[in-house]
């Protein structure tokens, strides 16, 4: 085997790990944000096909981050070039239901009270909340994500938490 060809297959070994391992991440986050199951798997579908079209180009710091990006981006551009011209920060509308909540934050309040407050903050707050508690993303992971600054993720998530406790507050 010559050293091209060993190049090669440890490329196809590390591409078909990414996919194995980042799929259902990547799945979960794309119907967060598009609820459209055929849009998402193709949205998917491209961001490794650009990723092995350009394989000999990247350096990725962060597999998850960056395909997250990427199919964030993705799912933008498909979203954008729709008949549907959603201004791009409303683009998405991410919605919790009551089996998505943690536990730890679930003491003392009820389900559906939690899935009403969640669902009433905006959709950066939204989306921030999601990949944080739900996809375990750092704040400077989210902020790259997002295309945001690193302090930009951390006042909307100081505001979604102050507007929680304080419509909670309001309706004891």
């Amino acid at each position: 085997m010559s050293g091209r060809d060993h190049n090669i297959n440890s490329q196809r070994e590390r591409y078909n790990r990414m996919f194995d391992e980042h799929y259902e991440m990547m799945y979960r986050y794309g119907m967060r944000l598009l609820q459209d199951k055929v849009s998402v798997e193709d949205g998917i579908q491209n961001v490794f096909m650009r990723l092995w079209l350009k394989k000999d180009q990247l350096s990725i710091q962060s597999e998850s981050a960056y395909l997250l990006i990427s199919l964030r981006r993705e799912l933008l551009l498909n979203k954008k070039n729709t008949i549907d011209m959603t201004p791009i920060d409303e683009g998405f509308n991410i919605t919790f239901n009551q089996n998505d909540m943690l536990e730890q934050e679930m003491v003392g309040l009820q389900r559906n009270r939690i899935t009403l407050l969640l669902n009433q903050l905006s959709q950066r707050q939204k989306e921030i909340i999601y990949l944080h508690f739900y996809e375990d993303r750092s704040y400077q992971e989210i902020a790259s994500i997002l295309e945001v600054k690193y302090q930009s993720v951390l006042n909307n998530l100081q505001r979604a938490f102050s507007k929680l406790r304080e419509k909670e507050k309001f309706n004891q």
